[in-house]
Protein backbone atom coordinates (compact mmCIF):
# COMPACT_ATOMS: atom_id res chain seq x y z
CA UNK A 1 0.00 0.00 0.00
CA UNK A 2 1.00 3.43 -1.20
CA UNK A 3 2.31 5.46 1.83
CA UNK A 4 -0.21 8.91 1.73
CA UNK A 5 1.44 12.34 0.17
CA UNK A 6 3.26 14.46 2.35
CA UNK A 7 4.81 17.87 2.71
CA UNK A 8 8.77 17.93 3.13
CA UNK A 9 11.01 20.47 3.79
CA UNK A 10 13.85 20.64 1.30
CA UNK A 11 15.45 23.62 2.58
CA UNK A 12 15.82 26.50 5.15
CA UNK A 13 17.81 29.85 4.31
CA UNK A 14 17.99 32.51 7.05
CA UNK A 15 17.20 35.92 5.60
CA UNK A 16 19.15 39.05 6.42
CA UNK A 17 16.07 40.81 8.13
CA UNK A 18 12.40 40.85 7.60
CA UNK A 19 10.54 40.40 4.10
CA UNK A 20 6.72 41.31 3.26
CA UNK A 21 6.85 40.00 -0.93
CA UNK A 22 8.33 36.90 -2.33
CA UNK A 23 7.62 36.82 -6.36
CA UNK A 24 8.67 33.76 -8.99
CA UNK A 25 10.11 34.41 -11.66
CA UNK A 26 9.43 32.17 -14.64
CA UNK A 27 12.11 34.04 -16.84
CA UNK A 28 15.21 32.76 -14.91
CA UNK A 29 13.04 29.91 -12.33
CA UNK A 30 13.90 32.12 -9.59
CA UNK A 31 12.75 34.09 -6.79
CA UNK A 32 12.79 37.51 -5.95
CA UNK A 33 12.26 39.83 -2.59
CA UNK A 34 13.58 42.76 -0.68
CA UNK A 35 14.96 42.88 2.85
CA UNK A 36 12.77 45.47 4.65
CA UNK A 37 15.57 48.04 5.99
CA UNK A 38 14.80 51.04 8.86
CA UNK A 39 18.02 52.91 8.21
CA UNK A 40 18.14 53.56 4.81
CA UNK A 41 18.91 51.45 1.37
CA UNK A 42 18.56 47.60 0.98
CA UNK A 43 19.09 46.01 -2.06
CA UNK A 44 16.77 43.34 -4.32
CA UNK A 45 17.48 39.58 -3.76
CA UNK A 46 17.46 37.25 -6.66
CA UNK A 47 17.35 33.36 -5.21
CA UNK A 48 17.30 29.95 -6.90
CA UNK A 49 13.61 28.64 -6.76
CA UNK A 50 15.10 24.97 -6.34
CA UNK A 51 17.60 25.66 -3.72
CA UNK A 52 16.37 29.51 -2.21
CA UNK A 53 20.58 29.94 -2.13
CA UNK A 54 20.91 33.47 -3.40
CA UNK A 55 22.11 33.94 -6.78
CA UNK A 56 22.69 38.03 -6.99
CA UNK A 57 21.87 40.98 -5.49
CA UNK A 58 21.58 44.40 -6.54
CA UNK A 59 21.62 47.51 -4.27
CA UNK A 60 18.48 49.35 -4.38
CA UNK A 61 18.52 53.86 -4.30
CA UNK A 62 16.73 55.49 -1.73
CA UNK A 63 13.91 57.06 -3.01
CA UNK A 64 12.10 60.45 -2.49
CA UNK A 65 8.72 60.29 -0.93
CA UNK A 66 6.97 63.48 -1.25
CA UNK A 67 8.56 65.16 1.55
CA UNK A 68 7.80 61.63 3.58
CA UNK A 69 9.57 59.35 5.52
CA UNK A 70 9.37 56.77 2.86
CA UNK A 71 11.48 53.60 3.46
CA UNK A 72 12.59 50.88 1.42
CA UNK A 73 11.38 47.53 2.58
CA UNK A 74 8.45 49.19 4.45
CA UNK A 75 5.58 46.80 5.51
CA UNK A 76 3.39 47.82 2.73
CA UNK A 77 6.27 46.27 -0.40
CA UNK A 78 5.34 44.49 -3.18
CA UNK A 79 8.05 42.60 -5.80
CA UNK A 80 6.74 41.32 -9.08
CA UNK A 81 8.22 40.14 -12.14
CA UNK A 82 7.61 42.40 -15.24
CA UNK A 83 6.91 40.93 -18.60
CA UNK A 84 10.17 42.40 -20.32
CA UNK A 85 12.25 40.40 -17.55
CA UNK A 86 12.39 43.62 -15.39
CA UNK A 87 11.90 43.25 -11.36
CA UNK A 88 10.01 45.79 -10.19
CA UNK A 89 9.07 47.03 -6.43
CA UNK A 90 7.07 49.36 -4.96
CA UNK A 91 7.23 50.68 -1.30
CA UNK A 92 5.17 54.03 0.09
CA UNK A 93 5.27 55.91 -2.78
CA UNK A 94 7.80 54.94 -5.03
CA UNK A 95 8.50 52.26 -7.93
CA UNK A 96 11.78 51.03 -8.34
CA UNK A 97 12.90 48.65 -11.75
CA UNK A 98 15.96 46.70 -11.96
CA UNK A 99 17.41 45.11 -15.29
CA UNK A 100 19.04 42.10 -13.57
CA UNK A 101 20.78 41.77 -17.42
CA UNK A 102 22.75 45.06 -17.08
CA UNK A 103 22.14 46.41 -13.49
CA UNK A 104 19.95 49.47 -14.45
CA UNK A 105 17.85 50.90 -12.40
CA UNK A 106 14.49 53.19 -13.11
CA UNK A 107 12.62 54.59 -10.15
CA UNK A 108 9.59 56.81 -9.99
CA UNK A 109 8.08 58.66 -7.11
CA UNK A 110 4.28 58.97 -6.56
CA UNK A 111 2.66 62.11 -5.29
CA UNK A 112 0.45 62.17 -2.04
CA UNK A 113 -1.78 63.92 -3.57
CA UNK A 114 -3.67 62.16 -6.22
CA UNK A 115 -6.36 64.18 -8.35
CA UNK A 116 -9.84 62.71 -8.04
CA UNK A 117 -9.02 60.61 -4.50
CA UNK A 118 -10.19 63.48 -2.02
CA UNK A 119 -9.00 61.41 0.61
CA UNK A 120 -5.27 60.40 -0.56
CA UNK A 121 -3.91 63.23 0.60
CA UNK A 122 -5.26 63.57 4.84
CA UNK A 123 -5.21 59.43 4.97
CA UNK A 124 -2.35 58.41 2.41
CA UNK A 125 -2.25 57.00 -0.81
CA UNK A 126 0.97 54.78 -0.33
CA UNK A 127 1.14 51.86 -3.05
CA UNK A 128 -1.19 49.14 -2.13
CA UNK A 129 -0.76 46.51 -4.92
CA UNK A 130 0.82 45.75 -8.36
CA UNK A 131 0.79 43.43 -10.95
CA UNK A 132 1.09 43.58 -14.77
CA UNK A 133 -0.59 43.21 -17.99
CA UNK A 134 1.33 41.94 -21.20
CA UNK A 135 2.42 45.87 -21.77
CA UNK A 136 1.95 47.32 -19.00
CA UNK A 137 1.83 47.82 -15.10
CA UNK A 138 -1.60 48.37 -13.00
CA UNK A 139 -0.76 50.21 -9.57
CA UNK A 140 -2.79 50.02 -6.28
CA UNK A 141 -2.77 52.60 -4.09
CA UNK A 142 -4.07 53.26 -0.54
CA UNK A 143 -7.64 55.39 -0.66
CA UNK A 144 -7.55 55.92 -4.29
CA UNK A 145 -10.65 54.60 -6.10
CA UNK A 146 -8.83 53.78 -9.39
CA UNK A 147 -5.75 51.83 -10.60
CA UNK A 148 -2.93 53.74 -12.51
CA UNK A 149 -1.27 52.28 -15.31
CA UNK A 150 2.07 52.59 -16.45
CA UNK A 151 4.28 52.04 -19.37
CA UNK A 152 7.08 49.36 -18.56
CA UNK A 153 9.03 52.52 -18.84
CA UNK A 154 7.14 53.85 -15.83
CA UNK A 155 5.24 56.81 -17.62
CA UNK A 156 1.89 57.49 -16.61
CA UNK A 157 -0.78 55.89 -19.39
CA UNK A 158 -4.19 55.88 -17.58
CA UNK A 159 -6.90 55.41 -15.06
CA UNK A 160 -8.96 52.36 -14.37
CA UNK A 161 -12.07 52.85 -11.90
CA UNK A 162 -12.51 50.72 -9.54
CA UNK A 163 -16.10 49.86 -8.30
CA UNK A 164 -17.55 51.29 -5.01
CA UNK A 165 -15.71 50.97 -1.48
CA UNK A 166 -12.85 49.00 -3.49
CA UNK A 167 -9.97 51.86 -2.66
CA UNK A 168 -6.78 50.66 -1.74
CA UNK A 169 -6.84 46.94 -3.26
CA UNK A 170 -4.84 44.59 -1.61
CA UNK A 171 -3.82 42.28 -4.50
CA UNK A 172 -3.95 42.63 -8.09
CA UNK A 173 -4.15 39.69 -10.45
CA UNK A 174 -4.38 39.71 -14.59
CA UNK A 175 -6.03 36.86 -15.78
CA UNK A 176 -6.63 36.30 -19.23
CA UNK A 177 -9.19 39.72 -20.08
CA UNK A 178 -10.42 40.06 -16.35
CA UNK A 179 -8.54 41.88 -13.89
CA UNK A 180 -9.02 40.39 -10.81
CA UNK A 181 -9.01 43.06 -7.41
CA UNK A 182 -8.81 41.80 -3.71
CA UNK A 183 -9.73 44.45 -1.47
CA UNK A 184 -10.42 44.72 2.71
CA UNK A 185 -14.19 45.24 3.80
CA UNK A 186 -14.71 47.06 6.59
CA UNK A 187 -14.49 43.98 8.84
CA UNK A 188 -11.18 42.99 7.13
CA UNK A 189 -12.53 40.18 4.91
CA UNK A 190 -10.91 39.96 1.93
CA UNK A 191 -13.21 40.42 -1.26
CA UNK A 192 -12.03 39.23 -4.62
CA UNK A 193 -13.91 41.95 -7.23
CA UNK A 194 -13.16 40.82 -10.98
CA UNK A 195 -12.92 43.37 -13.19
CA UNK A 196 -13.17 43.96 -17.40
CA UNK A 197 -9.92 44.97 -18.19
CA UNK A 198 -9.69 48.07 -20.32
CA UNK A 199 -9.61 47.83 -23.89
CA UNK A 200 -5.86 46.38 -25.93
CA UNK A 201 -4.52 45.16 -22.60
CA UNK A 202 -4.64 41.10 -22.06
CA UNK A 203 -2.63 38.99 -19.87
CA UNK A 204 0.96 38.71 -19.48
CA UNK A 205 2.36 34.91 -21.32
CA UNK A 206 4.72 32.49 -19.75
CA UNK A 207 8.55 32.09 -21.60
CA UNK A 208 6.89 29.36 -23.16
CA UNK A 209 3.61 31.50 -24.40
CA UNK A 210 1.04 30.29 -22.03
CA UNK A 211 -0.82 32.27 -19.82
CA UNK A 212 1.04 32.55 -16.35
CA UNK A 213 -1.60 31.50 -13.98
CA UNK A 214 0.36 32.75 -10.84
CA UNK A 215 -0.67 33.01 -6.93
CA UNK A 216 -1.69 35.70 -5.38
CA UNK A 217 -0.84 37.19 -2.00
CA UNK A 218 -3.97 37.82 0.01
CA UNK A 219 -2.89 39.19 3.48
CA UNK A 220 -6.19 39.23 5.62
CA UNK A 221 -4.19 39.65 9.26
CA UNK A 222 -1.01 40.47 10.32
CA UNK A 223 0.05 36.72 10.33
CA UNK A 224 -1.95 35.30 7.74
CA UNK A 225 -1.19 34.72 4.19
CA UNK A 226 -3.64 33.01 1.53
CA UNK A 227 -2.36 32.09 -1.60
CA UNK A 228 -5.11 32.03 -4.56
CA UNK A 229 -4.49 31.40 -7.98
CA UNK A 230 -5.97 33.68 -11.10
CA UNK A 231 -7.96 30.72 -11.86
CA UNK A 232 -9.66 30.54 -8.33
CA UNK A 233 -8.43 28.13 -6.34
CA UNK A 234 -6.61 28.23 -3.56
CA UNK A 235 -2.83 27.58 -2.49
CA UNK A 236 -2.58 27.85 0.99
CA UNK A 237 -4.63 28.47 3.90
CA UNK A 238 -3.32 29.27 7.40
CA UNK A 239 -4.97 28.89 10.77
CA UNK A 240 -2.14 30.38 13.08
CA UNK A 241 -4.77 30.64 15.97
CA UNK A 242 -4.55 26.48 15.78
CA UNK A 243 -0.66 26.48 14.60
CA UNK A 244 -1.53 24.81 11.18
CA UNK A 245 -1.02 25.58 7.31
CA UNK A 246 -3.26 23.27 5.01
CA UNK A 247 -1.27 23.37 1.38
CA UNK A 248 -3.13 22.23 -1.94
CA UNK A 249 -0.39 21.96 -4.27
CA UNK A 250 -2.90 20.79 -6.80
CA UNK A 251 -6.52 20.90 -6.97
CA UNK A 252 -6.89 17.08 -5.28
CA UNK A 253 -4.38 17.15 -3.43
CA UNK A 254 -4.40 18.76 0.65
CA UNK A 255 -1.10 18.76 2.56
CA UNK A 256 -0.73 20.03 6.34
CA UNK A 257 2.78 21.83 6.69
CA UNK A 258 4.40 22.14 9.85
CA UNK A 259 3.89 25.44 11.51
CA UNK A 260 7.51 25.23 14.48
CA UNK A 261 6.66 26.61 17.60
CA UNK A 262 9.08 27.54 20.14
CA UNK A 263 9.48 28.52 23.99
CA UNK A 264 11.29 31.24 25.40
CA UNK A 265 10.94 33.54 28.66
CA UNK A 266 10.28 37.33 28.49
CA UNK A 267 10.40 39.93 31.00
CA UNK A 268 7.06 41.30 32.61
CA UNK A 269 6.28 44.59 33.47
CA UNK A 270 7.61 44.03 36.65
CA UNK A 271 10.83 42.76 35.71
CA UNK A 272 10.55 39.40 36.13
CA UNK A 273 11.03 36.27 33.60
CA UNK A 274 7.86 34.43 32.33
CA UNK A 275 7.61 31.69 29.98
CA UNK A 276 5.97 32.48 26.47
CA UNK A 277 5.47 30.31 23.49
CA UNK A 278 6.67 32.08 20.24
CA UNK A 279 5.04 30.91 17.00
CA UNK A 280 6.06 32.52 13.75
CA UNK A 281 4.72 34.62 11.35
CA UNK A 282 3.60 34.27 7.98
CA UNK A 283 5.37 36.86 6.08
CA UNK A 284 5.11 36.20 2.15
CA UNK A 285 4.58 33.08 0.23
CA UNK A 286 5.14 31.62 -3.88
CA UNK A 287 4.47 28.24 -5.29
CA UNK A 288 6.33 27.36 -8.52
CA UNK A 289 5.07 26.06 -11.60
CA UNK A 290 6.58 22.35 -10.50
CA UNK A 291 4.60 22.39 -7.31
CA UNK A 292 7.75 23.85 -4.87
CA UNK A 293 6.12 25.89 -2.21
CA UNK A 294 8.40 28.81 -0.66
CA UNK A 295 7.60 30.87 2.73
CA UNK A 296 8.74 33.58 4.04
CA UNK A 297 8.81 32.91 8.27
CA UNK A 298 9.75 34.86 10.94
CA UNK A 299 9.78 34.05 14.63
CA UNK A 300 11.54 36.68 16.72
CA UNK A 301 13.77 38.51 15.29
CA UNK A 302 14.66 35.90 12.90
CA UNK A 303 13.31 35.36 9.47
CA UNK A 304 14.18 32.37 6.73
CA UNK A 305 13.24 31.10 3.26
CA UNK A 306 11.72 27.96 4.09
CA UNK A 307 10.53 25.60 0.48
CA UNK A 308 8.33 23.05 0.77
CA UNK A 309 7.99 19.82 -2.14
CA UNK A 310 4.94 17.37 -2.19
CA UNK A 311 6.31 13.67 -1.93
CA UNK A 312 4.11 10.93 -2.87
Amino acid sequence: MAAPPYAARIATVRLPSAVHSLAFDPFRDALWYVPMSLNGPTALYEASATTGAVLDRFPLPAPASDGLDGQIGALESFVAVAPDKSIWYGSDYALIGVDPATGAIRTRTLPLAVAGAPSSESEGSWISALTFTATSAIVGRANVPFLQQFSLDMKPLAEIPLPAGASGPVALTVAGTSLDVATRTHQSRIEQLPIPLPAGLSAPLTPAGTAIDPATLLVPGNTQVELITTSGRTVLVPDVSARTLTWHPTADVTLPLPWPVHSGEVANPLGQMVSVVFQPDLMAAAQTPNGTLWLVQSIGSTTSLAGYAAIG
